[in-house]
């Protein structure tokens, strides 16, 4: 759907300090006697995010192309019963320093019929990579080429489902419709090398559907103008080793094989951050989810091909967020519910004050927590900061309506809506309440 364009960007890579392989697990099986399987997915802001089962727990993970071992976060350790472990330090893409982790092997792990039951994980223990509180949704963890390396993948995005076989149970007639193109495996990760940009040369990028941009580019030649300024600085997400910041623009065309996007947004991230990340030689950028959403995709890594089948996302317009602004869940507010006959209003309690609107004197309250949404990010000079909203602001109402009756990614898709939509916010901020109106507004 083409407001689902997420602000913040999940984007791993790793380089791993430790003793052992990588590549040692035997992966994913199906039972004996099942040639398939078949899992239903949730689609936020254009993230894949599947239930996987580890330990007999049940988790959300995001499916990622472009990680090579699974990741668990911190959070969710005690409740695994983690075994056979070591500490290692991990390296992403980020300016900051090594975070610590635990390996951990043996673990059973299940998505659907597809099981593994030697299957080694890294939890990350650094509370301030909590991906969950930006995207307002859980995230348990990120699983990527373990899952894609034994069977043929196949993920719909217009149906929400992806369907696994083993290689030599799939049907290659489910390939009709689909256009199929060489793909590289290149350390557990899926590199193609028919993207044009522009008018360029074809250049190899990683695909990336664990990204939530369209395209990353490392080189901003012929793209980036001084003179026109047809770009901005913005934080583009969070990696292993800190945040990821760099310039948004935009490019006239990008073509993949025969398909083509026109006006299509771009992030070209600092230097600085990716020099933990593993470079491949003439590697130019990545292709994240923005792009992808808009196929039904086979991955298949054993035979080394992507087949590409145009769904109904393809012609969707490319939107970023036009507000400026980065949120989070930071805290807890009260919510206080009045309920008379059949008729309920919400109102909110903060931490300072007792404002509810809309209450009657015969009415029922009820009163439950729900997380509070507080400005992580203010994007300097946008039209969020004009109008002097600023970081750790909590926001109380959005056009009219409480923040708790809203999904976290329901208001970054309102933000990365359509230019010249007024946003007005009731804000709180050292004990006071203020308002502040602005529009939504493009920059290039």
């Amino acid at each position: 759907m083409k407001n689902k364009v997420l602000h913040i960007l999940i984007l791993i890579a790793f380089v791993f300090f430790s003793s052992g392989s990588l590549w040692a697990q035997t992966g994913f099986k199906l039972p004996k006697g099942k040639k398939s399987g078949a899992i239903k997915f949730e689609l936020v802001n254009n993230l894949v995010f599947v239930p996987v089962e580890i330990n007999n727990v049940k988790l959300s993970f995001i499916l990622d192309t472009g990680v090579t071992s699974t990741l668990l976060f911190g959070a969710t350790r005690d409740t695994l019963e983690l075994k056979n472990t070591s500490t290692v330090l991990l390296r992403g893409l980020g300016k900051g320093k090594a975070v610590e982790a635990l390996k951990s092997d043996r673990n059973h792990i299940r998505i659907g019929r597809a099981i593994d039951l030697d299957h080694s994980l890294y939890v990350i223990f650094d509370e301030e990579l909590n991906f969950s509180n930006r995207m307002g949704i859980p995230i348990h963890g990120i699983l990527g080429y373990d899952f894609f390396k034994n069977f043929v993948v196949s993920i719909s995005y217009s149906s929400k489902t992806i369907k696994y076989a083993t290689p030599e149970n799939f049907k290659e007639r489910r390939k009709r419709g689909y256009i199929t193109y060489p793909m590289r495996i290149e350390k557990g990760r899926p590199f193609i090398n028919n993207v044009v940009i522009n008018d360029g040369e074809e250049s190899l990028m990683l695909v990336d559907i664990g990204s939530s941009d369209s395209i990353w580019i490392f080189d901003d030649v012929n793209i980036i103008s001084e003179n026109e300024h047809n770009y901005f600085v913005d934080f583009l997400g969070l990696g292993i080793s800190g945040s990821i910041y760099g310039k948004r623009s935009r490019v006239s065309e990008v073509a993949i094989g025969e398909f083509s996007f026109q006006d299509v947004n771009i992030a070209i991230p600092e230097t600085q951050a990716l020099v933990n990340a593993r470079m491949m030689e003439g590697r130019k950028g990545s292709i994240g989810s923005q792009l992808m959403k808009r196929f039904n995709v086979i991955f298949n890594y054993p035979k080394s091909e992507i087949s590409l089948k145009k769904n109904t996302h393809y012609d969707d317009p490319f939107y970023y967020n036009m507000s400026g602004l980065t949120l989070e869940h930071d805290g807890i507010s009260l919510v206080r519910t009045a309920v008379g006959g059949s008729r309920s209003i919400a109102g909110n309690v903060q931490d300072s004050g007792t404002e509810v609107t809309g209450f009657t004197p015969s009415a029922n309250y009820k009163i439950t927590l729900a997380p509070a949404i507080v400005v992580a990010e203010v994007r300097e000079n946008s039209t969020a900061a004009l109008a002097d909203v600023r970081v750790g602001d909590k926001l109380v109402l959005i056009n009219g309506k409480f923040t708790h009756e809203y999904k976290l990614y329901e208001i970054t898709s309102m933000f990365s809506s359509r230019e010249g939509k007024l946003i007005s916010l009731k804000i709180e901020r050292d004990g006071e309440r203020f308002k502040k109106k602005f529009y939504l507004k493009k920059l290039f």
